[in-house]
């Protein structure tokens, strides 16, 4: 366990050199088009928003805030699938900064809950239980003690009707 803390730990140092290595052009540009993302979705054009966090993720793929800001567009717009995908990529481009984004780690574990009840209610508990396996697996210390509760106990049934 150890030695899988320290690898995480190396890997988000990588993705913050990486980031420190954008040149300053490229992080203005990504700075400006996420600003420009918020205030498309402030006057209703999603669609335009979408594309100027995507171009902002682009830009710098070790930045993971468009992301989150994308993901969490999803949630309130009720496009959990969607999320759920866009959450995973801003995991994968720097982990730690979702984890320690207390509104952005909320919301992901909230999608992850109701995203893995849906695909239970379609039959398949064994992908609704990698699912909640998966958010579990992140740090979630800013994640309210109910959140992280329910996650739990929505595992140990999804096990227990997997095992008979």
């Amino acid at each position: 366990e150890l030695e899988e803390t320290m690898d995480l730990a190396s890997a988000a140092q990588a993705g913050a050199a990486e980031r420190r290595r954008d040149p300053m052009v490229v992080r203005l540009q990504s700075w400006w088009d996420f600003v420009i993302g918020h205030i498309w979705l402030a006057v209703g054009a999603s669609l335009r928003a979408i594309r100027r966090f995507e171009r902002s993720a682009g830009r710098r793929p070790g930045w993971a805030v468009p992301l989150a800001a994308l993901a969490l567009h999803y949630a309130r717009s009720d496009r959990p699938a969607q999320a759920l995908a866009t959450f995973r990529r801003a995991l994968q481009a720097d982990r730690t900064a979702v984890e320690r984004n207390l509104y952005a780690i909320r919301v992901l574990a909230r999608v992850f809950l109701h995203r893995a009840e849906e695909v239970e209610k379609t039959g398949r508990t064994d992908i609704a239980r990698g699912l909640i396996e998966e958010v579990l697996s992140l740090d979630l210390r800013r994640v309210p003690n109910e959140l992280h509760f329910e996650l739990s106990r929505r595992l140990e049934q999804l096990r227990l009707r997997g095992s008979t």
